[in-house]
């Protein structure tokens, strides 16, 4: 303390340097003892762990050949098989006798793959002659041995050259004398040559005898790295052979094939190289073709062997002790290009510099793609698009599969399927985003459909054009080959003749740009091995030896038609420019690469061609990119694909990847997650699949969006790492572009001297720096991952991995979480995230330096224009380095300052993982800076708001708290070895000595750490000594909690929210600039000055910029008037801007605060002299209570510095309303106002997805406006609007606040500590009713009482309902009826879905599908149950349809009468208003002409029961948001300001046609009784309701109406029921329909349910079985789900109950007989909402709103005040965690009692079977036996579950009626029983009103008491005793936990207590002791 003696201190300070020494000393001790005795704990060459499981090397073995087993091996060296496998004779085996007849020797080998026939030494070539000329030997060689091989001439005389390439490579050619080969030309690939040798690293030896040879020593090692000297040369025509010796068999490449294992299977594996279209799940040949390898040499040196030669050719590897390799070729000639290197790296940019340096990508292509084949159309590429760009999935590049064109013709889109394509591409444009289309080789030539490609796209003549310039590949006799590929025949440009092809190429890209007008970004050539569906061509190929050589390697498919070469592809004697297809066929695609990147260049000669190629050859990286083609959707190719990437590295393609989750199959959700996370790092990330597998199942989406939003949140935060890495991943692509690096490395590559390193690939580096271990296999929650020697830091919290010698260590990898960390002595540049790489770039960059073991870093920094071609050749770049030194110095370098980036670029925050200490003094160059810019997080360093200029140089130089102290008091020397120190202990822990260190040096070494570390400590406590003595005004470290900016949200793994951030606000603000969905462009600073707003810097991602300064709004003039005692009136007027979007202000507002009685107020602003619009009361009459007497509340009206009204809860001084903020606007379209909150435990606004009950208040918007839309994506509005919230206060009180506003709007909530709600409507007036409760149910039923309280539901609606749309048929609705009926499932509704109507009609039956439905109804009412049909809002009006549809039903007129009764909505000029929905074309009456539209309506469900004799029960209105198939009219809408105002809320679509309105909707100007469409669209469906619950009454005048809608408004509950739409069988769509549902009772809808397995289609078994046991206790439980799954790609299956297995119905039932069993509370409940407006659902939070820990519980949830059930919500799950509130707390089996006196949690067991519900202590709950409907349930035998409390009490109450009546309470025909159960002896049974006799005599014949304290013996009921064989028990006693305790379930039956007269039961209990020890 500041204040302490020094003596004090002194006595203090000794304590320290005792410890601090004792410590040291006692530290050295233990560190000597483990050196001393653990020798063998130091890891050695067989000890050291080689690699996680899997990956090649397992813990504590040496890395073995992947796949292999070690044989006895008969070798005495390397040998040549003699007859290797020719397909031509693809059953031969070759015998002893043949063998010895080839002068070849027999032997037997033990290893079955090897080869019995090998070739002797006699066989090749013998040496003649050498001549040297200066680097280039020339020799000559003769043949020895067999002068044929496969019926064709060896050739006898072969020169060979060998020509020094530079100082690391050399060439060694071979070519027959006198004869020319087929040759690469160097058109295609000039390999270039670097400086003749100074200082060459090999030596060349000329290998005589015995076998003549070429061997390349490495000079340095002697290690041969090349030596042919092998038997077996040969050189023919068709058949060419070589061996080479290999130094190890460390052997990498040779492709394209999909390898298993990236180091090589040496184990006489064979390979074949010939580009093929196959997918990649097999051995076999794939797309391109790359005759190189990498080897590996013990030192950690490597080598690379390229082999220039395009025939189809094999390799055959053999492996140790003596690893060769031995090529096939069948033509050109043996030209072997040899690299050596120090290093993998150095070896390959040997290689890459011959064969020509990568492209350099375009940056956006770093970006992430979205793809699919199988769009089919615009809309639905369209809706995939845009779903991800509404879930913020950051991506760069929409991509168009063939579907996008017209009959798959090259250069064209379908017109009619993608007619507004161009448009499209257009808006992709507009969002910074990139659009790429495929393009085939095949150019079509049939000549039916050429003719309608002509039609479809005008000028389009691409066939002609290529015959007349003639370029297409011949066939033998001249003419173009035809084929047959995606558009039937086709004929293929030989894009070998690149001059001509390339004009034609250039052409048609840009017919297809200019004159189709799609402005693509990139091509993406397919089909280019090239592919062919027929074999060779259409007219087959002849007989010779091209097409059949006389031997074929062990190509794919090479067996066909006797050996061939061409199955799948073209004749092998067709002509090209370059030569026969049979030499040049692996070279199609490469030269297609070539024309296509250069008709790219000659169309934009400045911009970087993005072209995207499936084949390849060695070179093709010049030119395009690759990917990986056509995977598979399964665990094993994620494995697979980062070989093939790596693979790929090697061949000299750095921008390479594979199709994320797989292009076959079906994608299986944990899989595509863990892909998308593995794809984070893919150089090329894309999301792609197929349309069809086997042209039967269509493949479901995978794009980020495809599942649910949990996936959808996952993988939108890897994108968003992906993002935050492309500076450092372009960086990586610079230096691969200019210095031939490898982008995705191995951990061999990297670390080549390691030996765990050489197997391992399931694992990989992205550049030097980031080690990523992904989970490749399904069902993992940790992995294993290899960490090479050095330090290692986790990405997410900075957790250090250091290895000295290389160690596997078990990560934690969970399913939402990639582990990857960065390599000690990296500094990574990063950016923050945008949702494209156009708005990435501009955002603030940052540094991730993670320091080595001398705690030093450094890293680089590219950064160009990303587009231009020329950036690096012409100096336009920006190249800086970082270099941190010390752990206390970074300097920012600038190396090449040629560029400068957009928008004033800052490094903002620098990360700094590993540092020894936290640092406390820190100078940016030279300035010292505030301590505020340090901040510790985890176990991170950052510096923050730092605002460093990327283009400027810098240092920055820090000091911690420690070693500063050190070195600035005149210890320079001690501070070095403190440094040392620090540095050394921090890894002491980790560090081992050499294993050869002797004890005696190891006690000496130790000696000497226990002296440093002694006087280490001594030294430090002398220093902190002096510094407590002599600087008492030093302050301590600072708080950790230090404001600063984030770099971005992507750093934090999912969650509900954002990161905590600091917060810049000072009081609640509101925002200047809201998102437009009309305009996206947001203001600059400048621009927000200019609208007098205040512009505020802060780092929160959500919060506004631009905020309103207190000068904008409304100021008061003149005094607050009083009309009556509860009326306060005033006037406001303008202050501010007098227009906002272009529209005039309202100058003067009125505002008039009306007293609602003593609990409730309203609010209301009006501008004076104007007339909008209110909403009618015939729509929403607002019930006024009782004049006040004792207000709960004051109101205030603020004049400065803001108007607002304020107003107060007395009892507390809490302001539960508050709008004095500024902003306050009323303009005729755009109002806004906002207020204060109390609290942020904020409830309501609806109707949307939210995922949790309690808001997400940190800067949400949600927008209300009523929309067909599917509650899949959460911020969208959904089908209803409900502009009302709860707010729960500190103390458990609560407030409602409803805006009376129908208009368009959107809510923006802010957090705490200045909580508020900005409201931003586009009409109407602001008309505010706040209602204040002691709790939320107190002022639930204000509100309830306000708008009017819900209808009261028939009984039989509490039952179980059947549904499905797709029943298809009269018998298939038959069939799942019955089946449900013989499973004896109660049910009691059976619903029609539209399949019934007759073209879906309203009002009709399809008399040919569903012809005896009459029947039907009336055998679902002969079992006493209902039928519910579905009716839209849309009436067909096609005329034709229509006119089939009265032929189906006999008169039916229903829209001439519409017409006649003129009560449909009409558009601006009074005709009638056309959409398009079910039945076609549709118009819509216009229910809010109420009266006459119920008289219509009435007529029309009259006619559907009478005329067509569909007796319903009910009625169900769907599609009343109101939905239309088209965005608006038929004939369009008028561009005004009522379809497209000026400002658009954040709508679902708002921002389509350039902001709109009626998007999927009526033109926003149509006409309606109650006013202008754009005022009432999202009350249609109130109105719907209103008249159809009227029709159904005047036709039943004394039953209930019963209707249920999907769209809802305030108030529609007195008319209607309603469900939450159309839903997803997804587990989170369980946890959602719970939010949804307690949401709905706060709207005043107390019969909600969700279709339970969901909507769109359950496959799983769990899922639906956990759905149903959930449904068990919705208040409207119904099974339904849709034809078609959009998600699954898929038609649906049946989910209804006996759909499944025997035990899957056992259980459903038994769920469903609970709920039968417990319908007279659920009844009871009903009533209580119909009369109190009580809640029938309540959260815990309603229930117990003092309790804080119930605030944001939902997931568990109660129905009425009595049940808590407790569902299991999650998949594979058999308990679930439970929170008990305060009380007693009973299972309905009786076995247990949970008693939580504070609130607690526990875990409850949750078998399959099973639904954990609880009663709350202190209820009795009405029970019924259940039946099979509840007809019969009702009549049935009653009994009590009374639950006893903490003093052995109880009550409830029983309603009960005739369950139809409609007016059964208002006329007093009911029953009411009370309950009262009193300290557990005396239970009485009350009739409180007795108006209604139950059938049948019913009485209660058990009670059951939950909680006895001792066991009842005698019984007295009404004074009479009972036998006491009347009682059971159930003892519930639990050994496990202490708060199930010792009681009581006890059961009394066969009383027989009449329901209607009073009872006393009297329980005498025995008292009992028991002893009961219970032990935690």
């Amino acid at each position: 303390m500041a204040k302490q003696s020094n003596s004090g201190r002194h006595t203090f300070f000794m304590c320290v340097l005792f410890l601090m020494a004792a410590g040291a000393i006692t530290m050295s001790a233990i560190v000597l003892h483990r050196m001393l005795n653990e020798d063998d704990d130091v890891p050695t060459a067989t000890s050291a762990p080689t690699g996680p499981p899997g990956s090649g090397a397992e813990k504590g073995s040496t890395p073995t050949t992947p796949g292999s087993t070690p044989l006895p091996d008969s070798r005495r060296g390397a040998v040549v098989d003699c007859s290797p496998k020719n397909l031509k004779e693809k059953n031969y085996v070759i015998s002893k006798e043949d063998c010895e007849a080839k002068q070849c020797l027999w032997r037997e080998a033990a290893n079955s793959r090897a080869p019995k026939c090998v070739f002797p030494d006699s066989i090749g070539y013998r040496f003649q002659s050498l001549t040297v000329n200066g680097i280039t030997q020339q020799l000559k060689i003769k043949r020895t041995g067999p002068g044929e091989v496969y019926g064709k001439a060896v050739y006898l005389e072969v020169d060979v050259t060998i020509e020094e390439y530079g100082d690391n490579a050399l060439r060694i050619y071979f070519r027959p004398t006198n004869s020319s080969p087929f040759e690469i030309p160097d058109e295609a690939l000039n390999m270039n040559k670097p400086p003749p040798p100074e200082n060459k690293t090999y030596t060349v030896e000329i290998v005589k005898e015995p076998s003549f040879g070429i061997k390349v020593i490495r000079k340095s090692t002697k290690s041969v790295v090349f030596d042919s000297s092998l038997p077996g040369l040969t050189f023919s025509d068709q058949f060419l052979q070589i061996s080479t010796r290999l130094p190890t068999d460390n052997l990498y490449g040779f492709g394209e094939h999909n390898h298993r294992r990236y180091r090589h299977d040496m184990n006489w594996r064979t390979w074949t190289i010939f580009t093929r279209d196959m997918a990649p799940v097999d051995d076999w040949n794939l797309y391109g073709a790359h005759p190189v390898y990498m080897n590996l040499e013990d030192q950690g040196k490597a080598n690379m062997v390229f082999l220039k030669n395009s025939n189809a050719m094999e390799v055959t590897l053999q492996p140790s002790p003596y690893p060769a390799v031995t090529y096939r070729t069948i033509g050109g000639v043996l030209d072997f290009y040899v690299f050596l290197g120090e290093n993998p790296n150095h070896a390959l940019q040997q290689y890459i510099h011959a064969i020509g340096k990568p492209a350099m990508p375009p940056y956006w292509t770093l970006g992430f793609h979205i793809l699919r084949w199988g769009y089919l159309t615009l809309d639905r590429m369209k809706e995939i698009h845009e779903r991800n760009v509404d879930a913020r999935v950051p991506f760069d590049a929409q991509w168009g599969d063939i579907d996008y064109m017209y009959k798959k013709f090259d250069f064209t889109y379908d017109k009619h399927t993608f007619g507004r394509l161009p448009q499209f591409v257009e808006q992709v444009h507009k969002e910074g985003k990139k659009f790429v289309v495929i393009v085939d080789a095949g150019i079509g030539s049939n000549a039916t459909l050429y003719k309608e490609a002509q039609n479809n796209s005008h000028g389009y003549r691409m066939y002609e054009d290529g015959i007349e310039r003639d370029i297409f590949v011949k066939n033998a006799s001249g003419q173009p080959l035809v084929g047959q590929v995606w558009p039937g025949d086709a004929v293929f440009p030989d894009f070998t003749n690149l001059k001509n092809t390339t004009l034609f190429w250039e052409k048609w890209i840009n017919y297809f740009i200019d004159t189709e007008k799609i402005g693509v970004d990139g091509l993406w050539i397919d089909m280019n091995e090239p592919a062919n569906f027929v074999q060779g061509s259409k007219s087959g190929c002849p007989a010779n030896q091209w097409n059949h050589p006389p031997f074929v390697p062990q190509i794919f498919e090479g067996d066909k038609d006797n050996g061939s070469l061409y199955y799948k592809t073209l004749c092998m004697d067709g002509k090209q420019h370059w030569g026969k297809h049979y030499d040049v066929h692996s070279l199609y695609g490469h030269s297609m690469s070539m024309v296509t990147y250069k008709a790219l260049i000659n169309r934009n000669s400045t911009k970087r061609p993005f072209v995207m190629t499936r084949s390849s050859f060695a070179g093709t990286s010049k030119y395009a990119f690759k990917w990986l083609g056509d995977n598979g959707s399964q665990w094993r190719q994620m494995h697979w694909s980062i070989i093939g990437m790596l693979e790929f590295q090697l061949f000299g393609f750095p921008m390479i990847g594979a199709d994320i989750c797989g292009f076959w199959a079906q994608a299986e959700y944990e899989m595509c997650l863990r892909w998308y996370q593995l794809g984070t790092f893919y150089p090329f990330a894309r999301s792609h699949n197929i349309y069809k597998n086997d042209d039967v199942v269509f493949a479901r989406d995978q794009d980020p969006t495809a599942w649910n939003s949990t996936f959808t949140d996952v993988v939108r935060h890897y994108i968003l790492v992906r993002y935050k890495f492309l500076p450092y991943m372009y960086t990586q692509f610079k230096e691969a572009h200019i210095e031939g690096k490898m982008v995705l490395r191995s951990l061999m590559f990297e670390f080549p001297e390691d030996k765990n390193t050489w197997s391992i690939d399931r694992q990989f580096m992205f550049g030097p720096s980031l080690l990523i271990s992904p989970v490749l296999d399904p069902g993992q929650t940790t992995v294993d991952a290899y960490f090479p020697k050095g330090r290692w830091f986790d990405y997410y919290e900075g957790r250090e991995i250091s290895s000295s010698y290389g160690k596997t260590v078990n990560l934690p990898a969970p399913l939402t979480f990639l582990p990857f960390h960065a390599r000690g002595g990296s500094i990574i540049p990063i950016q923050n995230a945008g949702n494209s790489t156009q708005y990435s770039r501009l955002n603030p960059m940052g540094l991730w330096c993670a320091l080595n073991e001398s705690n030093g870093a450094s890293g680089s920094l590219y950064m160009d224009d990303g587009e231009s071609l020329d950036s690096y050749t012409s100096g336009k770049y920006l190249e800086l380095k970082f270099e941190l030194t010390r752990g206390e110095r970074l300097d920012i370098t600038v190396v090449h300052d040629g560029y400068t980036p957009p928008g004033r670029l800052n490094f903002t925050i620098i990360e700094f993982y590993g540092m020894i200490s936290f640092p406390t003094v820190l100078s940016i160059n030279g300035e010292s800076q505030e301590a505020r810019h340090i901040r510790h997080k985890y176990n991170i360093v950052q510096l923050i708001d730092i605002n460093l200029d990327v283009t400027k140089n810098h240092t920055i130089e820090w000091r911690t708290s420690i070693l500063r102290h050190i070195k600035e008091n005149s210890y320079p020397d001690l501070y070095d070895k403190m440094t040392v120190f620090f540095s050394w202990r921090t890894h002491l822990s980790q560090s081992k000595m050499a294993p050869q260190r002797s004890n005696s040096g190891r006690q000496t070494c130790f000696m000497c750490i226990l002296f440093l570390m002694s006087a280490a400590a001594i030294t430090m406590s002398a220093i902190v000594l002096n510094w407590m003595l002599n600087d008492d005004e030093k302050s301590s470290s600072p708080s950790p909690n230090v404001a600063g900016q984030k770099l971005d949200t992507s750093t934090s793994v999912p969650s509900q929210g954002p990161r905590p951030v600091p917060d810049f606000r000072k009081d609640s603000v509101v925002d200047c600039d809201p998102p437009n969905s009309k305009n996206p462009v947001r203001v600059t600073e400048e621009q927000c000055q200019q609208k007098q707003c205040t512009w505020i810097k802060h780092s929160h991602e959500r919060a506004p910029h631009c905020i309103f300064t207190t000068s904008v709004g409304y100021t008061m003039y003149g005094n607050v008037t009083s009309a009556e005692s509860s009326l306060m009136t005033a006037r406001i007027e303008r202050r501010g801007p007098v227009a906002v979007y272009g529209k005039p202000v309202h100058d003067v507002v009125e505002v008039t605060v009306d007293e609602y009685g003593d609990n409730a107020l309203r609010i209301y602003f009006r501008p004076t002299n104007s007339s909008p619009f209110e909403i009618p009361d015939e729509a929403l009459k607002i019930n006024r209570p009782s004049t006040s007497s004792s207000k709960l509340y004051s109101v205030q009206f603020v004049k400065e510095p803001s108007f607002g009204i304020k107003v107060t809860r007395k009892s507390t001084n809490t302001v539960i309303f508050d709008s004095s903020l500024p902003g306050l606007t009323f303009s005729d379209q755009f109002l806004q106002i906002s207020t204060r909150l109390p609290t942020d435990n904020l409830y309501g606004f609806g109707e949307h997805n939210h995922r949790r009950y309690r808001h997400d208040m940190n800067w949400r918007t949600w927008s209300m406006f009523a929309r067909d839309y599917a509650p899949n994506d959460e911020p969208w509005n959904l089908y209803s609007v409900h502009p009302v919230y709860m707010n729960v206060e500190k103390d458990g009180r609560a407030n409602m606040a409803f805006l009376k506003n129908s208009n368009a709007m959107e809510v923006t909530l802010q957090p705490s500590p200045y909580p508020a709600v900005t409201y931003r409507t586009i009409g109407g007036v602001l008309d505010f009713y706040v209602f204040l409760g002691e709790n939320p149910n107190h002022a639930l039923q204000q509100y309830i009482h306000a708008i009017g309280r819900p209808a009261m539901p028939p009984y039989w609606s509490m039952g179980f309902h059947i549904c499905r749309w797709g029943y298809g048929t009269l018998a298939e609705m038959e069939k799942v009826h019955q089946r449900n009926v013989d499973a004896e499932i109660p049910f009691d509704t059976q619903w029609g879905d539209i399949d019934y109507m007759y073209k879906k009609f309203d009002f009709t039956y399809d008399r040919n599908t569903f012809g005896g439905l009459p029947m039907f109804v009336n055998q679902v009412h002969d079992r006493k149950k209902k039928f519910v049909v579905i009716v839209d809002s849309g009436i067909g009006a096609n005329r034709t349809l229509y006119a089939e549809a009265r032929a189906n039903s006999p008169g039916y007129n229903m829209y001439d009468d519409a017409v006649q009764s003129d009560i449909l909505v009409k558009n601006a000029n009074d005709a009638i208003l056309i959409g398009k929905v079910w039945p076609g074309q549709a118009v819509f009456p216009d229910f809010t002409n109420v009266n006459k539209t119920t008289q219509f309506w009435s007529r029309w469900l009259d006619f559907f029961i009478k005329n067509e004799s569909i007796k319903v029960d009910g009625l169900w209105i769907d599609m009343d948001e109101p939905a239309s198939f088209i965005p608006r009219s038929e004939n369009g809408c008028e561009k005004n300001d009522w379809n497209s105002p000026s400002f658009i809320p954040q709508i679902k679509d708002g921002d389509k046609n350039g902001g709109n309105l009626y998007y999927k909707t009526l033109c926003m100007d149509a006409k309606q009784h109650w006013g202008r469409h754009y005022d009432v669209h999202s009350m249609y469906g109130h109105s719907e309701s209103i008249v159809t619950y009227r029709a159904l009454a005047e036709l039943r005048p004394t039953i209930r109406p019963f209707v249920v809608t999907r769209s809802s408004f305030t108030g529609t509950s007195h008319y209607a029921f309603t469900w939450l739409g159309d839903n997803d069988s997804q587990w989170k769509h369980m946890h959602d329909s719970i939010v949804g549902m307690l949401e709905y009772q706060i709207f005043g809808f107390p019969m909600v349910g969700v279709d339970i397995c969901g909507f769109f289609g359950a496959d799983s078994r769990e899922l639906c079985l956990r759905w149903y046991q959930l449904g068990t206790f919705y208040p409207f439980a119904r099974s339904h789900n849709g034809i078609y799954s959009p998600n699954k790609n898929s038609f649906v299956k049946d989910q209804d109950p006996a759909a499944w297995d025997e035990d899957f119905i056992r259980i459903v039932r038994n769920h469903l007989l609970l709920r039968y069993k417990f319908l007279p509370y659920m009844y009871t409940l009903f009533k209580e909402a119909h009369t109190e407006g009580k809640m029938v659902l309540r959260s815990l939070m309603f229930e117990f709103p003092d309790d804080p820990n119930t605030l944001d519980i939902d997931r568990q949830f109660m129905l009425g005040p009595s049940i808590l059930v407790s569902p299991v919500l999650e998949e594979n799950m058999t308990s679930v965690d439970a929170y008990f509130p305060k009380g007693r707390w009973h299972t309905y089996t009786g076995d247990k009692e949970v008693n939580s006196w504070t609130g607690r949690h526990y875990t409850l067991d949750a078998s399959l079977d099973m639904l954990n519900f609880h009663a709350r202590g202190g209820s009795i709950i009405p029970l019924q036996d259940p039946s099979n409907s509840t007809h019969y349930s009702r009549q049935n035998p009653m009994s009590l579950w009374c639950a006893l409390d903490e003093s052995d009490s109880a009550n409830g109450t029983l309603f009960m009626d005739d369950g139809e009546s409609i007016g059964s309470i208002s006329s007093g025909h009911y029953l009411e029983l009370k309950f009262s159960l009193n300290k557990g002896t005396q239970l009485d049974i009350t009739v409180l009103h007795n108006g209604y006799t139950p059938p049948g005599g019913l009485r209660f014949t058990s009670v059951e008491i939950s909680g006895l304290s001792g066991f009842p013996s005698v019984l007295y009921v009404n004074g009479k005793r009972e036998n006491a064989s009347r009682f059971r028990l159930k003892r519930n006693v639990s050994k496990r936990k202490i708060s199930e305790g010792l009681n009581y379930h006890s059961i009394f039956r066969g009383i027989y207590l009449c329901t209607r007269v009073n009872c006393i039961c009297i329980l005498a209990p025995l008292h009992v002791v028991c002893e009961v020890q219970l032990r935690e």
